[in-house]
């Protein structure tokens, strides 16, 4: 900020919310381990462009970078 890059603090500050939701979707594995094993598989979607991850469907834009729910990538 210091230095006027505004595109380096952008990147930051989407990093900075990505990896927010990674990290309660590792909680939420580790809570659920037991029942994720040998069970039914979760589908994520992520964000081609933050790497914003979510297993829920049916929203219409990234809420990390606004990116449409149909340029996702789905990973089972």
């Amino acid at each position: 900020r210091e230095d006027g890059e505004a595109e380096a603090v952008n990147t930051f500050q989407l990093a900075l919310a990505v990896e927010a939701e990674h990290a309660e979707l590792y909680a939420g594995a580790l809570k659920n381990l037991e029942s994720l094993r040998g069970g039914n598989p979760v589908v994520y979607y992520v964000c081609p462009f933050c790497g914003s991850t979510t297993s829920q469907a049916g929203f219409d834009f990234c809420p990390v970078c606004s990116t449409p729910e149909d340029e996702f990538e789905e990973i089972r």
